[in-house]
């Protein structure tokens, strides 16, 4: 059986849907659902460079950026691009890529499985690691943008956020958190930050205060 990741909605209020089996190789990719026809995007009938659909955004541009356990992808509808295949300048050096997220200059950012975080300006990719940065692990699971441009990272160590003023870290030492282990990160319509977690349960983040149970 096939496991769904991801869905996101486009302008248009299509449906994208991220795919991916760890048992069945060659099974999965990125599925459309526009309400009555389906159409499936997979390594045996399109670019896509992975089967394993596990992160998935769309831009302003409409242009979808797929993220797997082997590479991240760009589809514009047209033509896919393979980002560990681009020119060195613009070549991603992570593999595993679980979550994709754009701020408000239009930068993506992107959270890896083992390379921290990195940052995409249109021409080189930034990164920030746990060994340079008050990050406080590279195995990042999930990343947010919020609606002020702040970026959250959820990872197996902790939560980091991190604004025009630098790095905060929240864990179990420190906040309500209950385990450090951050598996899901979204914002709701007042600004709260939620942060679902492995075991621990659910925290929220108000605005001026810390995570609370």
């Amino acid at each position: 059986y096939k496991s769904v990741h991801e869905l996101v909605f486009d302008d248009e209020d299509v449906l994208w849907i991220g795919l991916g089996c760890f048992h069945c190789p060659g099974s999965g990719g990125l599925a459309r659902f526009d309400g009555e026809t389906r159409q499936a995007f997979d390594t045996m009938n399109s670019d896509l460079p992975n089967d394993h659909v596990i992160g998935l955004a769309i831009d302003e541009q409409g242009t979808k950026w797929i993220g797997t356990t082997q590479s991240l992808a760009t589809f514009d509808g047209k033509t896919w691009t393979d980002l560990h295949a681009a020119e060195a300048s613009t070549a991603l050096k992570s593999l595993e890529i679980p979550a994709i997220a754009f701020d408000p200059s239009g930068d993506v950012w992107v959270a890896s499985g083992g390379d921290g975080i990195a940052r995409f300006d249109g021409d080189d990719w930034i990164y920030y690691s746990a060994e340079e940065t008050p990050l406080p692990s590279d195995h990042a699971l999930d990343l947010l943008v919020d609606t002020e441009g702040v970026k959250w990272i959820g990872t197996d160590n902790g939560v980091a956020r991190l604004d025009d003023d630098g790095w905060t870290i929240y864990d179990a030492s420190n906040s309500a958190l209950r385990t450090n282990w951050i598996w899901t990160i979204a914002e709701d319509g007042s600004g709260n930050i939620w942060v679902g977690t492995n075991a621990g349960g659910l925290a929220a983040y108000r605005e001026g205060g810390v995570l609370l149970p």
